[in-house]
């Protein structure tokens, strides 16, 4: 679990009373511009975990497959295009208080899809009830957790800290305990997002998505625990989809965490 605490909740360095001039390339580092996924089952809590790019290790150290990113002076302008597109004040650096980089900390890892998400299904190749037969979109059945940094990136407007929900989508003892760490230590550039995966309106939002975690789903239903294949579908707002197969409670066969 440590690693995703750090991505979710780590982005940004310590606050005090400092300022700095902060530009858009302290919080977004590239795009990704394949409608590509992954998505993989944490044997530990259960949970699926849907990330939107991977890095590639190489001889002379990683990068992120199908992204742009200001890593490279070369994409930069490529990179600025497409946040350009999105409404992003890419050039109009502003003053922020209280936000220091902690001794020249690194420039988080923030990617966004370059052709934002529409809308994500599931299926499986077994029923789940008898309202529910193999191939039926099982949406309402799992509860989504994730980020978005739309008002960060367009408004640069600091969010106030949120008390953590009194109220759950489901029961699942792990995802309510992800759900109440990350909004513990949540950064004021992000805002959560939570509730039944049916109910995800994604159409308005643009940068959802923080560093390389897409998203994260939990069940209650029995029928989860099962061996199965699942099927993850992506829709683009251009009509372009992404799908993977995940091979359900199936150690060893893959992919898993």
């Amino acid at each position: 679990m440590f690693p995703l605490l750090v991505g979710l909740s780590g982005c940004l360095p310590k606050l005090d009373e400092t300022e700095e001039v902060i530009t858009w390339e302290h919080f977004a580092t590239g795009f990704i511009e394949k409608p590509t996924f992954i998505v993989a089952q944490d044997y530990g809590t259960g949970l699926l975990w849907v990330y939107s790019t991977q890095i590639v290790r190489g001889q002379k150290g990683g990068t992120f497959k199908d992204c742009v990113s200001i890593f490279d002076e070369s994409q930069r302008p490529h990179v600025a295009k497409y946040a350009e597109t999105f409404g992003d004040k890419v050039d109009k650096p502003f003053t922020y208080k209280g936000l220091v980089r902690n001794g020249g900390a690194s420039v988080p890892l923030h990617f966004y899809y370059a052709t934002p998400v529409s809308s994500i299904t599931i299926t499986s190749d077994i029923a789940w009830s008898k309202s529910l037969p193999a191939g039926s979109d099982l949406a309402s059945e799992f509860a989504y957790f994730t980020g978005c940094s739309d008002r960060f990136a367009k408004e640069h407007e600091k969010y106030s800290p949120k008390e953590p929900p009194s109220d759950f989508p489901i029961r699942n003892v792990a995802y309510k305990e992800i759900l109440r760490r990350n909004f513990a230590n949540q950064s004021s550039a992000t805002e959560i997002l939570y509730g039944k995966l049916s109910d995800l309106d994604l159409t308005s939002r643009d940068y959802v998505g923080i560093s390389t975690v897409f998203m994260i789903l939990g069940t209650d239903n029995a029928e989860y625990r099962k061996p199965q294949t699942l099927t993850v579908k992506m829709t683009f707002r251009d009509g372009q989809t992404a799908t993977m197969k995940l091979r359900l409670n199936q150690y060893g066969k893959g992919p898993w965490m």
